[in-house]
């Protein structure tokens, strides 16, 4: 049985999204220094945190790698002598979100993507695939459940829920009708 190391794409997409403290020094300590830990990223960065944590938890040198070709992706400018903060990590974060909150075919979405590469200068980090843009945030091969939930956001349609066609709390259909 093989070990993962715990790093979850819904947190990553929220922690960007929100900046908010997930890292709490007091109650889990700071890194040791065998663990190689970046000094060259700001202390306030979360997402860098979250990446440097979960890589702390790896077993094996391989997954350490992907952790650090993450770390590398997000202190990795857009395009060359990009000075507005965006990283590819952070932009391939913003761009996975927007498709998923908006429902985005994968197809569709790399059509984005080749469409805003060749708009970014020359020599740009951007993704040009949608294969190659879930790589660069989930290095791992982690993979997505997708659930469905009410259309009111009162429950989720799984365990006990997950073979119903309405919300019973409700009445909201769970697909659309046609």
């Amino acid at each position: 049985m093989t070990t993962m190391c715990p790093l979850n794409t819904v947190m990553l997409l929220n922690i960007k999204r929100n900046q908010t403290n997930v890292h709490d020094d007091a109650a889990t300590g700071e890194a040791a220094k065998d663990q190689e830990e970046p000094d060259d990223v700001h202390d306030d960065d979360d997402l860098r945190r979250v990446i440097v944590d979960a890589r702390t938890q790896c077993e094996s040198q391989k997954e350490k790698l992907k952790f650090d070709r993450m770390l590398e992706d997000h202190k990795k400018g857009l395009y060359p002598n990009c000075e507005d903060g965006n990283t590819k990590l952070g932009t391939v974060l913003e761009l996975l979100q927007w498709k998923a909150e908006n429902a985005v075919a994968d197809k569709g979405f790399e059509k984005l993507l080749k469409i805003l590469k060749k708009k970014l200068p020359k020599d740009n980090e951007l993704p040009d695939s949608t294969y190659a843009a879930k790589k660069v945030v989930c290095p791992l091969g982690l993979k997505v459940q997708k659930i469905h939930a009410c259309p009111n956001d009162r429950i989720l349609y799984r365990i006990v829920y997950k073979d119903m066609s309405a919300c019973p709390v409700c009445g909201a259909l769970r697909y659309k009708i046609r």
